[in-house]
């Protein structure tokens, strides 16, 4: 069996993060709840609706 080495480097949100910070969001919250309004304007606008708070 091989070995898996993933190299995973956590760093502060900056807008050029935006899309894969959507993607990664939506994705968990679709598998383990129910995309709502609020979860596609927190999503689209993560600097006005998350990181500013």
């Amino acid at each position: 069996m091989k070995e898996r080495q993933d190299n995973i480097q956590l760093v502060p949100y900056e807008p050029k993060y935006k899309e894969a910070f959507k993607g990664l969001n939506e994705a968990w919250i679709r598998q383990y709840f129910k995309m709502e309004d609020k979860d596609f304007e927190s999503l689209e606008h993560p600097e006005e609706t998350i990181s500013s708070k």
